[in-house]
C-alpha cells in the first residue's frame, strides 16, 4: 500500500485548517494549530521520502476521474524532499511570528500563511501545468495580503509592484499553457514528456512558461523586484517568501526542463551567461545596500544563479551518473540556501524588532551587546559564503565538482564565476558585519519612527526566544554538513528521479 490516496491531504489540510483558524479561540490554541499543520506536513514528507525507496513515483487522480479531468498529484524523491524543506521553513517562520507577536497583532496572519502553504504543497505535487498555474496563484493571493499587513510604510508602493509583476508573469505563464493545450490537447506533464525537444511549437510555448518562472525566481536581469519587495515586509514574511516563492519557481523549472525538454534546451550558452550574471550581480549587489535584509535579498538572487547553473551543467553532459550528481548538487544547494537565508533573515528580524531598525547607520557594536545574535549571524554568513562547518561549503564544492567534470569552456567559466561571486558574497557579508556588529558600542539613540529617536537602555537586549528560530535553521545547516552523507544520498536520488522519467510516466499515466 502506498500513500498515493493521501497526497491531496497536503493541500486539503492546510486549506481546511486555515478556515478553522479564523474562528479558533483562544490564542494559545491557534498557535498550537499554526505550528502543528506544517509539522505534520514535514513528518508526512519524510514518510514519503522513505516510501520512495520502494516506490519511485506515486500518483493520484482526485476523485478517480480520468487523466485530464481529475486533478493529478504525483510525488517522487525530489518533491518529497521539497515538501520537507518548505515545511521546515514554514515552521521556523511561524515560530518567529509567534515569538514577536505577529499572529496576535494580525489575527489573519496564520490563516494567510496556511493558505500560502497549501499553494506551495499543491505546486510541488501537481502533475499538470495548468494546475501548476492554479497553485501558484493560490500562493500569491495570501502573499499580497501578507505584504499589505506587515512591514514598513514602503510596503504600499512595493505591494503594488509585487502584484503587477506577479500578475504579468502569471499571465505570460498561462499564455504558454494555452499554446501547449492548442498544440497537444493536454497539459499533463507526463503526456508532454519529451515534446519540447520533438515539437517546435511545444518547445516555444514551454520556453514562454520558463521565462515567466525565471522572473518569479529572480533571475537577472528580471530580478529588480525581489530586492525591493522582500525587505519592505516583515522578517517573518520575508523568511516565508525566501524559502517558498522563488524556490517553487526553481522546482518547476527543474521539473519542466527534465521532463518536457529532457535536458535538450536550446540556447544553452545564453542561459549560462544569464545565470553567471545572476551569481555575480547577486554576490556584489549587497555592497550598495544600507539595510541588513536588503543586503540579504541580493544574496537570494545570487543563490538562484547557483541552483539553476547546476541544471545547465546537467544539461551539458550525456553521462547519466554525472548528470545525476550535478542535479543532486543543485538540489543540495537549494536546501542549503533555504536554511541559511531563513536563519539570517529571521535573526536580522529579531534585531529589527528590538532596536527598531535594520539600517547600518542606526546600529553599531552589537557584537558586544548581543553575542548570541552575532554568533548566529556569523554562522549564517560563513555558510552563505561557503566556509565550514556549515552546509554552504559542501553546496559550492558540489557544484564546482560538477563544473570540473563538465570541463571545457563551460566548466572553467562556471568555476571562475563561483570563485568571484563567493568573493563578492564575502565582501558583502563583511560590509554587513562592519555596519552592524563591529565597532564601538551602539549610538546613544535608537529610532522609534520617522525622525524620532529614544535613548538606548543599558538593559535593552534581544529576547532569546526571538533568536531560537534562526538558531534552529542554523543548526540544521550545521547538521547538513556533518550529516552530508545522508543528505547527499537523498539529493542524488532526487536527481536520478528527474532523469529516469519512466516511473513518473507509469505512475501518472497509469500505464
Amino acid at each position: 500500500m502506498t500513500l498515493a490516496p493521501l497526497l491531496p491531504l497536503w493541500v486539503a489540510v492546510p486549506l481546511v485548517t486555515a478556515v478553522l483558524m479564523v474562528f479558533a479561540q483562544p490564542l494559545a490554541l491557534r498557535r498550537v494549530i499554526y505550528l502543528a499543520v506544517p509539522s505534520l506536513s514535514v513528518i508526512g514528507a519524510f514518510i514519503l521520502l522513505y516510501q520512495h525507496h520502494s516506490h519511485a513515483v506515486i500518483a493520484e487522480h482526485v476523485g478517480g476521474f480520468a487523466r485530464g479531468i481529475g486533478i493529478s498529484f504525483a510525488s517522487d524523491a525530489f518533491s518529497a524532499l521539497m515538501l520537507a524543506a518548505t515545511g521546515i521553513i514554514i515552521i521556523a517562520s511561524a515560530w518567529f511570528a509567534i515569538s514577536i507577536g505577529e499572529d496576535e497583532r494580525n489575527r489573519f496572519f496564520p490563516t494567510l500563511t496556511l493558505v500560502l502553504m497549501a499553494g506551495v504543497n499543491g505546486a510541488l505535487l501537481t502533475a499538470d501545468l495548468f494546475n501548476l498555474f492554479v497553485w501558484i496563484e493560490v500562493m500569491l493571493m495570501p502573499s499580497y495580503a501578507l505584504l499589505a499587513i506587515t512591514g514598513t510604510w514602503r510596503r504600499i508602493g512595493v505591494d503594488r509592484m509585487f502584484v503587477v509583476v506577479n500578475l504579468l508573469t502569471s499571465s505570460v505563464f498561462l499564455l504558454g499553457v494555452i499554446y501547449i493545450y492548442g498544440a497537444v490537447g493536454e497539459v499533463n506533464i507526463a503526456v508532454l514528456a519529451g515534446a519540447a525537444a520533438n515539437e517546435p511549437q511545444v518547445g516555444i510555448a514551454i520556453t514562454v512558461c520558463l521565462i515567466a518562472l525565471c522572473v518569479k525566481a529572480g533571475v537577472v536581469p528580471v530580478h529588480g523586484w525581489l530586492p525591493r519587495a522582500y525587505p519592505a515586509t516583515s522578517a517573518a514574511v520575508m523568511g516565508l517568501f525566501s524559502g517558498l516563492h522563488t524556490k517553487v519557481a526553481i522546482y518547476a523549472i527543474y521539473r519542466i526542463v527534465s521532463t518536457i525538454f529532457i535536458f535538450d534546451t536550446p540556447g544553452q550558452w545564453i542561459i549560462v551567461v544569464v545565470l553567471c550574471l545572476t551569481m555575480l550581480v547577486g554576490g556584489f549587489g549587497s555592497l550598495g545596500e544600507q539595510r541588513i535584509r536588503g543586503s540579504l535579498a541580493f544574496q537570494m538572487v545570487c543563490g538562484v544563479g547557483y541552483i539553476l547553473i547546476a541544471l545547465m551543467l546537467a544539461a551539458n553532459t550525456s553521462d547519466i551518473e554525472a548528470r545525476a550528481v550535478a542535479l543532486g548538487a543543485g538540489i543540495f544547494y537549494l536546501i542549503h540556501h533555504m536554511l541559511t537565508m531563513g536563519s539570517l533573515i529571521l535573526t536580522s528580524g529579531a534585531i529589527e524588532e528590538t532596536y527598531g531598525s535594520g539600517r547600518f547607520d542606526h546600529l553599531d557594536g552589537l557584537q558586544r551587546r548581543e553575542p548570541l545574535a552575532a554568533g548566529i549571524m556569523a554562522g549564517g554568513m560563513l555558510s552563505l559564503v561557503g566556509f565550514p562547518p556549515f552546509s554552504g561549503v559542501l553546496a559550492k564544492v558540489g557544484i564546482a565538482q560538477s563544473a570540473a567534470t563538465a570541463g571545457g569552456a563551460l566548466g572553467w567559466t562556471v568555476i571562475t564565476v563561483i570563485i568571484i561571486s563567493s568573493l563578492g558574497a564575502l565582501l558583502s557579508m563583511m560590509y554587513v558585519w562592519r555596519g552592524v556588529f563591529w565597532g564601538p558600542q551602539m549610538a546613544m539613540y535608537r529610532p522609534i519612527g520617522a525622525e524620532k529617536f529614544q535613548p538606548v537602555e543599558d538593559d535593552l537586549i534581544i529576547n532569546k526566544k526571538q533568536l531560537l528560530p534562526g538558531a534552529f535553521l542554523l543548526l540544521l545547516s550545521l547538521a547538513a554538513f556533518f550529516g552530508a552523507g545522508w543528505l547527499v544520498d537523498q539529493t542524488t536520488r532526487a536527481g536520478f528521479s528527474l532523469l529516469d522519467i519512466s516511473d513518473y510516466l507509469r505512475a501518472v499515466l497509469n500505464v
